[in-house]
């Protein structure tokens, strides 16, 4: 499908305009202006089984659901765009929302960054996907299955260090339980916030986002993390953990040490994937040294994760 396609068949396009790969601000004959998403063709011959197996494109169904379910819900410290229309395989149309700056950077207030984030990720919504479709969306999509299929950037020159990762995976999936409440992870909220001059926040595109039970951090330390010197920014984590806290969001037991080895894994392994050279080589260097270092890496918690834990949940 194709924004062609869409007018050739009478859409009410007068004006549009790139914002993203497949996505568009468009206006119609009455200047209203909405936000449209077309589904993407699949990219290789593995999207392409999936699509033929379930009879619609994964990623495009994902994300709309996520915006019928969220559609139903009303929150307290983040807005969705509302879905206007969809013809439930080919595109989308979304509300348009005026003045909206995107990106974390554009974040000035921490305290309403991280209550709404933790609303978000404790909202309890789950997809109406079918089962298969849900084991596939889990199966591709969850922290861990992200990582692993990552490792193959690393693999050619870094095997032994892959196995490594895996061998760290593991051990952080054995000490955390699961959730009996599970957490809807974004997997990538940090270009995917809108902050409007009024305050109001609002979280966009859940192509990836998926509702796992077990890994809590994984959002957060996107933003978090500084890929430069791989200290932590405390006060943004402080406030994250208090909103968790406060709002007595999450009642289970809580392994916070393997929280954070799972979620820096997640955010260094995606960076040599993406990265520029310099990131990567900074990444492995710490992915090496810090967190497959189970002696190295106790000290790195002692240092940077632990105190503010202990301060957030005092």
């Amino acid at each position: 499908m194709s924004l062609r396609d869409l007018e050739k068949n009478n859409f009410d396009i007068v004006q549009y305009k790139v914002l993203r790969d497949i996505t568009y601000l468009v206006q119609d004959s009455v200047n209203s202006k909405y936000i449209l998403k077309l589904s993407k063709c699949p990219e290789n011959i593995f999207q392409r089984l999936i699509e033929y197996i379930l009879k619609t494109n994964l990623k495009f169904k994902i994300e709309l659901e996520w915006y019928k379910s969220f559609a139903d819900a009303s929150f307290r410290f983040f807005g969705v765009p509302k879905l206007i229309y969809t013809d439930s395989t080919n595109f989308m149309l979304l509300e348009y929302l005026e003045e909206a700056d995107a990106g974390f950077h554009n974040i000035s207030n921490y305290q309403q960054y991280t209550a709404a984030l933790a609303e978000f990720q404790t909202s309890r919504i789950e997809t109406k996907l079918s089962l298969l479709e849900r084991i596939i969306t889990r199966s591709l999509y969850s922290p861990t299955s992200i990582i692993l299929r990552k490792l193959k950037t690393l693999s050619k020159q870094h095997f032994s260090l892959c196995l490594k990762i895996i061998a760290v995976i593991v051990m952080c999936n054995l000490k955390q339980e699961k959730f009996l409440n599970k957490i809807v992870v974004h997997n990538d909220v940090i270009d995917n916030v809108l902050t409007k001059a009024t305050g109001n926040l609002y979280f966009i595109d859940f192509a990836y986002t998926v509702v796992t039970p077990k890994w809590l951090l994984i959002d957060i330390i996107e933003p978090a993390l500084d890929l430069n010197t791989f200290s932590i920014d405390k006060q943004l984590l402080t406030f994250y953990l208090h909103s968790l806290n406060k709002e007595n969001l999450i009642s289970e037991h809580i392994d916070y040490y393997a929280q954070f080895r799972m979620a820096l894994l997640y955010r260094t392994v995606n960076s040599v994937h993406s990265g520029s050279t310099e990131v990567k080589s900074k990444c492995i260097s710490f992915i090496k040294n810090q967190l497959l270092n189970d002696t190295n890496y106790k000290k790195w918690y002692s240092r940077n994760a632990e105190p503010i834990v202990q301060n957030a949940l005092s």
